[in-house]
C-alpha cells in the first residue's frame, strides 16, 4: 500500500473521514484502477449513509479484486441496506465463500435469508457468525437476530437463550429486552415477560408495544387497572392504531366495579373512529365493492360463514361444535374463515363439518371481505369480537347481506355493519339489556349455549381421600379479583375444616399466585387452606382435579362459561352470582338450562349463604355426581340437534326479514 493510503487510512481509523476521502480520491485521480483506494473510499461512503455512491465505488472494487472478501462483505452490506436484497445475497455468499470466518459477512448474510423467510438459513448464517465472534458487537446482533428468527418459527424457548445472551451483551439495547420478553411470554413465562418489558420501558418509553405486552402481562395476573394504565399509555404513543384500544375494550371486563353504560360508549367510540372509516374507504368509488349477489328467496338454501381465530382446541370451540356437527345442510350451506395460525384435532373435525373451508391466515381485512362477496355468504357469524385475532374491520365493510355477533366476546362490538348478536333470555334479559348493543338481541330459547364435552373428561368419580370440603374455581386469574376474594374467604371461615383450589386457566407458572396468596393473607385465611395450581396443559390432568373438588365457586362479575360446563360435566355444582351484564349472567343461563336455578345467588351475601348451605349437606357421593353428568347430558345444554335447530330458525327469521325488506 502507497504512502498515500497508509496516510489516509490514519486519518480514517481516527475517524478523521473528510480528510481520508481527501487523499482517497487523489490516489485514485492518479491511479483510476487502484483496487485498495476504491475499497476505502466505499466504506467511508458506506460510513456517512451514502449507500449509492458505496455501492458504485465497491463494485469497481470487487471488480480489480475479486478475490477480497472484505469488499464483497461491505458491498452485500450496502445493497441489503439499499433494499436489493438478492443482490446482496449474492455478494454476501461469495464473501462467505471467500473466507467463511468473516464475521460481518455471516451476519448480514442471515439478515438477507432473514428478509427473503428463509429462516433456518439465517440461523445457520448467525451461528457461523458466533463461532468467529462470540462476544463482541457481532454476537449481540447475531444473538438477537437468531432469536428472532427462532420466534417466527415458533421456537421461543430456544429463543430465550439468544436473545438473553444478547442483553448480556449490550444490555442498552431495548430491542432485544423486548423481543426477549415476547419469547418469555410465549414461553409462558409471563413474570420474567412483564420484567423484561419493564426494561424495555425503562430504555425507551415511548415503544408503544412494550407498554401493550406489558398491560397483557399484567392483566394476566388480574390487576385491571394497571394493564389499563399501559394500554392507555400505548394508544398515546399509537394513537391510530385499532388494536390497542381494543384490548382497552377487552381489559375493563375484568374490574370489579364494570360500569356497562361506560362499556356500550366505548365500544361505540371504538367503531366510530376505527370501524366507520375502514367501512367508508371499502365503500369508497375506487373499491367498486360489488352488490350482494344474494338472489332474495326467502326459503331457499342459506349460505351461512363463521369467522374465527378458533377453530382448534378452545373453549369457543366447545360451544361451535355441536351447532356445525348439527347443522341441516339441506337449509345451510356452511363455510368456515379460519385464521389458522394453530391447527390440532379439533381443527380438522370442525374442518369436516364444513362444506367449504378457507384459510384466512395471511388475508387483509379487504381480501376477506371480497372473499366473503365472491362466496355469497347470505349471513356471516363473528366468533370473537372484539378479542385478538378478531377480523371485525372486515365486518365492517359489510361483505355479507346480514352479519351477526355470537360466542366469542361477551359484550357488544359496538358496530352498525353487524346486525345482530345471538344470546338468551337469562344472559340478557329484555328491556334491560337491549340498550346495551349496537345489535339487535335475538334471544334463542332456553338458553345461547350448547355444550359438547371433552373426550379426555373422565367418570365424575370423586376422591375419597381428602377430608373436608373441597371448594374450587377452574377460571383464568384474571377474572379473581378483592372483593371475589373477600366472599370465598367469608365461606372458608363459614364451612370449618373446608379448603379451596385456585388452577389458573394460563400461565406456567401462573404469574397470579404472588398476588392471589397476598389478598388471602389479608383476608386472614391461612395459606395451608388455599391450594393454588397453574394451567395444566394434560387435558385428563386438569379434568381429574375436578375429582377433588366438591363445590365449584364461579367468578363475579365475570362468569365462567367453559369452566362451569366442565364442573358441571365432572358431576360438580357450581355456584354463581347474576349480575346485571351478560358477562355477569352467563353462569345463570348454564344453570338454568341444565336444571340447577337453586344455584344461583342474586348478591354476595346470597353467594356466600349458598355455598355454606351447599357444604353443610357434605359431599356428593359419586352416584350423586354422575346423576349431575346425566342430569346435564339430558338438558337442552347439550342437545346439539335441538339448539341447531333454534339457531337456524333465527337466521331463516333474519334472512325472511331482509329478503321481505
Amino acid at each position: 500500500m502507497t504512502t498515500s493510503l497508509h496516510r489516509a487510512l490514519e486519518h480514517h481509523q481516527a475517524g478523521r473521514l473528510a480528510e481520508a476521502e481527501a487523499i482517497y480520491r487523489q490516489v485514485l485521480a492518479a491511479d483510476p484502477h487502484n483496487a485498495d483506494a476504491l475499497h476505502l473510499l466505499g466504506l467511508i461512503a458506506q460510513q456517512v449513509g451514502r449507500h449509492d455512491d458505496a455501492i458504485t465505488l465497491l463494485q469497481r472494487a470487487t471488480v480489480l479484486n475479486p478475490q477480497r472478501a472484505e469488499t464483497f462483505a461491505a458491498l452485500g452490506a450496502s445493497l441489503g441496506v439499499s433494499g436489493r436484497v438478492n443482490d446482496a445475497q449474492q455478494a454476501l455468499m461469495r464473501a462467505a465463500q471467500l473466507n467463511p470466518g468473516l464475521a460481518d459477512a455471516q451476519l448480514n448474510l442471515g439478515n438477507t435469508f432473514d428478509a427473503a423467510g428463509q429462516l433456518e438459513q439465517a440461523i445457520a448464517c448467525y451461528d457461523s457468525a458466533l463461532r468467529t465472534r462470540p462476544t463482541d458487537d457481532i454476537a449481540h446482533a447475531a444473538h438477537g437476530n437468531r432469536g428472532r428468527a427462532l420466534l417466527a418459527l415458533g421456537r421461543p424457548k430456544e429463543a430465550i437463550a439468544d436473545l438473553s445472551a444478547a442483553v448480556r451483551l449490550r444490555p442498552s439495547d431495548a430491542g432485544n429486552h423486548f423481543r426477549l420478553g415476547v419469547a418469555l411470554e410465549r414461553a409462558g413465562l409471563r413474570d420474567d415477560a412483564a420484567a423484561s418489558y419493564r426494561q424495555t420501558i425503562a430504555l425507551d418509553p415511548t415503544l408503544a408495544e412494550a407498554h401493550f405486552n406489558l398491560g397483557v402481562c399484567v392483566s394476566a395476573d388480574s390487576d385491571a387497572r394497571e394493564a389499563l394504565a399501559h394500554y392507555n399509555e400505548a394508544i398515546r404513543l399509537r394513537p391510530d392504531d385499532g388494536v390497542i384500544p381494543e384490548r382497552v375494550l377487552h381489559a375493563h371486563h375484568y374490574d370489579e366495579n364494570f360500569d356497562p353504560r361506560a362499556s356500550f360508549e366505548r365500544h361505540r367510540n371504538w367503531a366510530a373512529r376505527f370501524a366507520d372509516p375502514f367501512a367508508a374507504a371499502a365503500a369508497a368509488p375506487a373499491s367498486h365493492p360489488p352488490p350482494h349477489a344474494s338472489r332474495h328467496d326467502p326459503y331457499r338454501r342459506l349460505r351461512i360463514g363463521y369467522v374465527s381465530p378458533d377453530f382448534r382446541r378452545h373453549s369457543v370451540s366447545y360451544f361451535l361444535e355441536p351447532l356445525l356437527a348439527a347443522h341441516d345442510k339441506t337449509q345451510v350451506e356452511v363455510f368456515c374463515y379460519a385464521d389458522e395460525r394453530t391447527r390440532d384435532q379439533t381443527t380438522e373435525r370442525l374442518q369436516g363439518y364444513a362444506d367449504c373451508w378457507r384459510s384466512i391466515t395471511d388475508m387483509s381485512d379487504q381480501q376477506l371481505a371480497q372473499l366473503v362477496r365472491d362466496d355469497r355468504i347470505d349471513i356471516l357469524i363473528d366468533l370473537t369480537g372484539h378479542v385478538r385475532h378478531n377480523r371485525l374491520l372486515a365486518f365492517a365493510a359489510k361483505p355479507a347481506p346480514i352479519q351477526v355477533s355470537y360466542l366469542g366476546y361477551p359484550d357488544t362490538t359496538g358496530m352498525r355493519a353487524i346486525d345482530y348478536r345471538l344470546t338468551d333470555a337469562l344472559a340478557d334479559p329484555p328491556g334491560a339489556s337491549d340498550a346495551f348493543y349496537t345489535e339487535q338481541l335475538i334471544r334463542l330459547p332456553d338458553c345461547g349455549w350448547c355444550y359438547r364435552p371433552d373426550d379426555q373428561a373422565p367418570p365424575p368419580d370423586r376422591d375419597g381421600n381428602a377430608d373436608g370440603i373441597t371448594f374450587g374455581c377452574f377460571n383464568i386469574a384474571a377474572k379473581i379479583n378483592a372483593a371475589l376474594i373477600a366472599a370465598w374467604s367469608a365461606i372458608l371461615r363459614a364451612v370449618p375444616n373446608s379448603g379451596l383450589i385456585i388452577k389458573d386457566g394460563q400461565g406456567t407458572p401462573s404469574p397470579a399466585i404472588p398476588r392471589l396468596r397476598l389478598e388471602f393473607e389479608r383476608q386472614n385465611i391461612p395459606a395451608d387452606r388455599v391450594e393454588m395450581l397453574s394451567y395444566l396443559p394434560d387435558f385428563a390432568a386438569h379434568f381429574g382435579l375436578y375429582r377433588r373438588v366438591d363445590i365449584a365457586l364461579d367468578t363475579f362479575p365475570y362468569n365462567g362459561t367453559t369452566t362451569t360446563c366442565e364442573a358441571l360435566w365432572m358431576g360438580v355444582p357450581v355456584i354463581t352470582m347474576a349480575g346485571a351484564h351478560h358477562m355477569s349472567r352467563v353462569g345463570c343461563s348454564l344453570l338454568t338450562a341444565v336444571g340447577r336455578p337453586d344455584l344461583i345467588a342474586h348478591s354476595a351475601d346470597d353467594y356466600i349463604g349458598l355455598a355454606t348451605r351447599l357444604a353443610g349437606q357434605g359431599k356428593l357421593s359419586t352416584q350423586q355426581r354422575r346423576d349431575l353428568r346425566e342430569q346435564m347430558r339430558r338438558s337442552p345444554l347439550l342437545d346439539a340437534d335441538r339448539f341447531a335447530r333454534k339457531v337456524e330458525a333465527a337466521y331463516r327469521q333474519m334472512w325472511i326479514r331482509y329478503a321481505r325488506g
